[in-house]
């Protein structure tokens, strides 16, 4: 079975760090183009802010025409019904008015507004107080969207008129105004091509009765607050209104931003894999050295680990004690028990070996029941060295494990060599050292069929 391992540190790390740089880039490339979008916004919103004030004005401006009937004639406005139709030559003209004394008197075109007669433009009701302002102030009043005395919805412009009086004064005479439709007057602005332009807007002002925010007029879009929007004071005449820009689509509805952050994320997870997948070849490439340099069996160094080990210390001229060690017998074991139990003596042979062994101590198994020892650094003393294979020696008496109802013991046959002295190669270090071994093992064999024999013939 395949072993799956973890995304690798390295990896995880390579991924943030990658991702992180594609957000920048992309942060970079969505707030560079809102930049250029608001360039472009800002630009429209001076464009159409100049149209929508030269429409109204241009609108509105009806009142001199008005104002001028109204003085030249000394007050008579006989010609009103004549002259009227003249000046209402635009559709989105509502209807025009003449106030004397700020009491309407005469209204164009008179059907639909007959309510608007008689009406005092200085009583109580929507838009009066502009009416006001313009008799204080002596100067025209643009005012509106409000709601009629008729019940239609305008905006309305009103221009105080004053009179020579005696001794070259002025006396207010009244009031003429023009109401404009609402919202067709804003028809000739283009501001429906802002929707093509892909812009919503919205224009509003501080309403003066209520004080209270008034949105005069916006796209089919609700202004969404969440969105970028670019805002400038609106102008007309002496009307402060605000006119609001604002994309129709954020950042995060257009399709190249999700193409970018995809892209983004595509490009750091393909790294990442790069990453993970050189990561996963050094383990496999380190397993395989460990399993090239491994005894499957016992999992110590192999003739090859120990090979590769000691020809690294033989270039640096580190010297060494190589111990090679020899299992006494150990055919015998093979062919009474099986080779099961010879496999598992050699594991509990490297087991219990181990446990003598401490640092600078390389341990390998180089054939069937042949062991190599090689312990880095000079050579010890004889008394040192004599005590640590009296106290391996007399561990090793002890039983290391049992087969069927017989308590198993393993001895072994050693033999030395020393790096420079014995040899300058790995090679020769283990013959001079097996040649030891080998007397050592029939040495031992020699004493023991001595002491066979001399048993066979006691009294």
């Amino acid at each position: 079975m395949k072993t799956v391992r973890n995304p690798s540190r390295a990896a995880i790390l390579t991924f943030l760090a990658s991702f992180f740089l594609c957000a920048v880039l992309i942060t970079f490339s969505i707030r560079h183009k809102s930049r250029v979008e608001s360039m472009a916004m800002e630009r429209v919103i001076g464009e159409k802010s100049a149209r929508i004030s030269e429409v109204l004005t241009r609108l509105l401006y009806k009142t001199q025409v008005l104002s001028t009937l109204a003085i030249e004639n000394d007050g008579n406005i006989e010609r009103f019904e004549r002259v009227a139709p003249a000046i209402v030559d635009d559709p989105a003209i509502l209807n025009i008015v003449i106030a004397p004394g700020g009491i309407v008197s005469h209204v164009y075109p008179l059907k639909g507004n007959e309510q608007v007669l008689g009406y005092d433009l200085f009583g109580e009701g929507e838009g009066n107080q502009e009416a006001i302002l313009a008799r204080e102030r002596g100067q025209f009043v643009f005012a509106g969207p409000f709601n009629l005395v008729q019940g239609e919805k305008a905006l309305v412009g009103r221009l105080p008129v004053w009179r020579k009086a005696a001794e070259g004064e002025k006396a207010f005479w009244g009031l003429v105004s023009v109401a404009l439709k609402y919202p067709e007057a804003f028809a000739g602005t283009g501001l429906d091509d802002l929707k093509k332009a892909g812009f919503d807007y919205e224009i509003w002002r501080i309403n003066p009765d209520t004080q209270e925010r008034q949105v005069i007029v916006r796209s089919s879009r609700e202004y969404v607050s969440s969105t970028g929007y670019i805002e400038m004071p609106l102008r007309i005449l002496n009307a402060e209104w605000v006119f609001r820009i604002l994309p129709v689509r954020a950042w995060y509805t257009w399709p190249e931003n999700w193409i970018l952050i995809l892209a983004g994320i595509f490009i750091s997870t393909l790294i990442a894999l790069v990453v993970q997948n050189n990561h996963e070849l050094r383990h496999i490439h380190n397993d395989l050295e460990s399993m090239i340099q491994t005894d499957s069996l016992t999992g110590i160094l192999n003739r090859k680990g120990l090979f590769d080990r000691l020809d690294g210390l033989i270039t640096e001229k580190t010297a060494f004690q190589l111990c090679y060690i020899d299992l006494n017998y150990f055919k015998l074991i093979n062919d009474i028990y099986g080779h099961h139990i010879g496999d598992y003596a050699l594991v509990a042979f490297s087991r219990k070996m181990q446990e003598h062994l401490g640092e600078n101590v390389i341990f390998s198994r180089i054939s069937g029941d042949e062991f190599v020892l090689a312990r880095i650094g000079d050579p010890l003393p004889v008394t040192q060295c004599d005590s640590f294979w009296a106290g391996v020696e007399a561990d090793f008496t002890q039983p290391l494990f049992s087969a069927g109802s017989e308590a198993i013991t393993l001895t072994f046959s050693r033999g030395i060599a020393l790096f420079p002295d014995d040899g300058n190669t790995v090679d020769e270090l283990i013959c001079a050292a097996d040649r030891k071994m080998y007397a050592a093992k029939n040495a031992r064999y020699a004493v023991e069929k001595r002491r066979r024999h001399t048993d066979r013939f006691l009294p």
